[in-house]
């Protein structure tokens, strides 16, 4: 497989992240970590709302599964 972006990058560390059973929350938009959690649900229950502090975007997390 290869890697063509920072999305695509992101994507493969959120997933590392999960199996070791870690759960890091990156931004959507800039893939920061400087976010913060403002809403435990989402537009559906199996979402939580986060906000960036570094890009100032509010985004969604899928909660695959919570420790």
């Amino acid at each position: 497989m290869s890697i063509k972006n920072a999305n695509d990058t992101a994507f493969l560390n959120r997933g590392a992240a999960m199996e070791n059973n870690e759960n890091i929350v990156t931004c959507s938009f800039c893939s920061s970590k400087n976010v913060s959690k403002i809403a435990p649900f989402g537009t559906a229950q199996l979402v939580s709302q986060y906000y960036c502090n570094n890009c100032k975007s509010i985004f969604e997390y899928v909660r695959w599964r919570e420790n």
